[in-house]
């Protein structure tokens, strides 16, 4: 995996991790993949008939998200995702005082 250096976010006061950004900048149908495949288990074909692809193009989402996320599994994709959708679901409980 990727390591995990941290930039300065101007706009949101806060540090962002590498992985998050990748994260971030996968497509809707890149994430539906992580979570037919990664954590379901689905075969390239199920998840070619659920997202209404060609296996293909299914292939070509799971290359896309390995390069972005700097993983050999959709297993340690979903894991990162995982990791960072509840580190998101954290930060959203923490109130700040005024």
């Amino acid at each position: 995996m990727k390591s995990t250096h941290m930039r300065h976010n101007r706009n949101a006061g806060e540090l962002i991790t590498a992985t998050a950004v990748a994260i971030l900048s996968l497509k809707t149908n890149e994430l539906r993949v992580i979570e037919l495949k990664g954590v379901q288990g689905m075969s390239n074909t199920e998840i070619a008939a659920v997202l209404h692809r060609e296996v293909t193009t299914v292939k070509f989402y799971t290359q896309n998200i390995k390069t972005k996320l700097g993983v050999r599994t959709l297993t340690q994709a979903a894991y990162l995702l995982g990791k960072f959708r509840g580190q998101q679901a954290a930060n959203d409980d923490y109130q700040f005082e005024a």
